[in-house]
């Protein structure tokens, strides 16, 4: 599928007026952010996975409808639903691994909510 469009139909069917979306997606590592989060983790152990992505991207892509290992589907949502031009504030937003879930450990969860319009 095309993240682009979908997030697109997304924004455009969310009410506009304080329409709220939460979302939990696997993502690609971000070796300068995520090795922050998890101190009980070392940064190669980050670089590693991240390489690991990368190189099963495309394999991933074949069998698994374009789905990306290695793709920054947060910063997507945010941009699209306008979070950095104040059409829609992130409430919440986390990322986090879980081990047992190799090669999409890294994951993200957040709501966002469209700003309401004022009259």
């Amino acid at each position: 599928s095309d993240q682009s469009l979908e997030l697109n139909e997304m924004n455009r069917v969310l009410n506009s007026n304080g329409g709220t979306f939460g979302y939990v997606e696997h993502v690609a590592v971000r070796v300068d952010d995520d090795s922050k989060n998890d101190d009980s983790r070392p940064r190669w152990s980050y670089e590693f996975l991240e390489r690991q992505q990368q190189t099963l991207d495309p394999l991933q892509q074949a069998v698994a409808d374009n789905c990306h290992l290695h793709r920054n589907t947060d910063l997507a949502v945010w941009d699209t639903f306008g979070c950095d031009k104040s059409k829609a504030v992130i409430l919440e937003k986390e990322r986090f691994l879980v081990d047992d879930m190799w090669p999409v450990s890294c994951q993200c969860r957040g709501v966002i909510q469209k700003v309401k319009m004022m009259v």
